[in-house]
């Protein structure tokens, strides 16, 4: 399974994400476990914003439909 993380935006609950990186995959459920940044949410630090980042399981069909 071959993703362009910079390229991959998926939209979840609302906001806009990029796959950064694709992990393991549940073989009970068939979700992929999935780093993702967001594109649209971000934290104020000192040095500037950063996006917020989180770990989410996909279902691998979103992946099929982007091949």
């Amino acid at each position: 399974m071959q993703i362009s993380p910079n390229k991959h935006l998926i939209n979840l609950d609302g906001d806009e994400w990029v796959i950064v990186n694709v992990g393991v995959v549940d073989s009970d459920t068939g979700n992929v476990y999935c780093h993702l940044r967001s594109t649209t949410r971000f934290v104020q630090q000192k040095n500037g914003k950063r996006p917020v980042q989180i770990g989410d399981w996909l279902p691998t069909s979103l992946f099929e439909e982007a091949a």
